[in-house]
């Protein structure tokens, strides 16, 4: 008696490494409303600088030329004097996943670029803009977009 075995079984098995990422490191910028923003934010405020928990256990930040950080989170504030773009930097160290990367050191490094605009500048969308969906082009709507200014008491 002979048998056959059947191997469609191990087609089904799932790859424990189709979703992991080479370098999952993010950060995000935060506005003193608490907001998230890209990119760009205004000066004479505090921005917060906010690089992800777990797995992440070592965080070395660079911003710009001088100022430098070791914590997962903390805050800075640029007076009006500090406008144009800023270099950001965040250098992250967490467990390597050499199971799924043979090379993987556990070290991520993200550059983002910071813009800062003067409080005195308009936002690049602030005003009335009319729209409509493409399904009812003739439905149309306004959408006003307004800066909220903020006493300079508040931080």
């Amino acid at each position: 008696m002979t048998l056959a075995a059947c191997h469609d079984d191990e087609r089904a098995l799932p790859n424990p490494c189709q979703a992991q990422k080479a370098n999952p490191l993010t950060f995000h910028f935060v506005e003193r409303t608490g907001s998230i923003t890209q990119d760009t934010t205004y000066t004479n405020q505090t921005v917060g600088f906010v690089a992800p928990g777990a797995p992440y256990t070592a965080y070395q930040w660079q911003i710009g030329p001088l100022t430098q950080r070791s914590t997962r989170t903390f805050g800075l504030v640029f007076d009006d004097q500090t406008v144009g773009n800023i270099k950001v930097r965040l250098i992250a160290t967490r467990p390597p996943n050499r199971a799924c990367f043979a090379k993987d050191d556990g070290v991520d490094t993200l550059d983002k670029v910071l813009t800062l605009m003067p409080w005195s500048a308009r936002s690049p969308m602030y005003g009335r803009y009319q729209g409509a969906l493409k399904s009812a082009p003739r439905d149309t709507f306004t959408v006003r977009v307004y800066l909220e200014q903020f006493p300079s008491h508040c931080t």
